[in-house]
């Protein structure tokens, strides 16, 4: 990872963030659809009840007045019933609901057959034993497909718990890895930048030492090893001008300069403080005294003057 670019170090840096939301987004739309094919799934089977509903409704009002028309409704609910099981067994696959839909549709069949031979038998009115036992039969196909629905309801609860935990989870893993990538990106671009300061700081101070530096290709490698040039170059300055340094140093005085300077300090005390060292002129200023008398001798004027 050290030698990608630093917008690219970046760019991965929102990876996870980036994952995250695609990773929250699939698993919304995959649980949607879930709860969705589920929820029409009930509505198919809650149409299912309220056929069989109108079917007992329908019973008790033909037993009532006799009229055939409420038989016509009456085996057109069945027949809606019927539609409603086949759709409902292709779509629920599970063994909960095939059994419900498989013993209300055998009950109803059953109940279909009952009235047919009543009718036949001509008992139209449906009352007595024969309606009771008519209506005990969709009794028990109603009470087979509560008892899907309420399965159904459950194993609706049940998913969303779970998806809502994988959700949880995804976001939480997705968060970790979010840090872990932030960590060691933070490592490549905050080691390599303190590298280069402790480098500049070394130049600046006169240290031009070589550095190790590791194979790097980025922009924090380039700059390393702009500095590492800088710092080579500045060390071979020096060495080519070392001899003319040292020329013009011995031309100085070399090194017993600094000793000679030191002995003539200690000594211009110990003059100083000498018998008649206060009366004695510098030889200069004697050399200068001489001359001027010289000087005016020739002239011819007094020596005074």
């Amino acid at each position: 990872m050290k030698n990608l670019p630093v917008r690219l170090k970046l760019l991965l840096s929102l990876s996870p963030l980036v994952l995250l939301a695609a990773l929250l987004v699939l698993t919304a739309i995959f649980t949607l659809g879930t709860l969705t094919h589920r929820a029409e799934r009930l509505v198919s089977v809650n149409y299912i009840l309220d056929n069989l509903n109108d079917i007992r409704a329908t019973q008790m009002a033909y037993a009532l007045n006799g009229e055939h028309a409420e038989l016509e409704n009456l085996r057109h609910a069945y027949r809606k019933v019927n539609g409603l099981i086949d759709e409902n067994l292709t779509q629920m696959p599970s063994p909960q609901a095939q059994t419900h839909l498989g013993a209300t549709r055998k009950i109803m069949g059953n109940y279909m057959d009952d009235l047919q031979h009543s009718l036949e038998a001509g008992t139209e009115t449906l009352v007595g034993s024969t309606g009771k036992q008519l209506t005990t039969q969709v009794l028990a196909a109603i009470e087979h497909i509560n008892q899907l629905i309420t399965q159904q309801n459950q194993v609706s609860a049940a998913e969303l718990g779970q998806r809502t935990r994988l959700m949880l989870a995804v976001f939480c893993g997705t968060l970790l890895l979010a840090c872990l990538v932030a960590w060691l990106l933070i490592r490549q671009i905050c080691a390599p930048l303190q590298q280069a300061l402790d480098m500049a700081r070394r130049i600046g101070e006169g240290d031009l030492s070589a550095s190790d530096l590791g194979p790097r290709h980025d922009e924090f490698g380039q700059l390393l090893q702009a500095l590492e040039r800088s710092s080579a170059n500045l060390r071979g300055i020096l060495r080519r001008n070392r001899p003319g340094l040292r020329a013009a140093f011995t031309g100085l005085g070399g090194p017993g300069l600094r000793d000679r300077t030191h002995q003539q300090r200690c000594r211009q005390p110990a003059e100083r403080n000498s018998p008649g060292g206060g009366g004695h002129e510098p030889d200069g200023l004697r050399h200068a005294g001489g001359g001027a008398q010289q000087f005016a001798g020739q002239r011819g004027d007094p020596p005074g003057h």
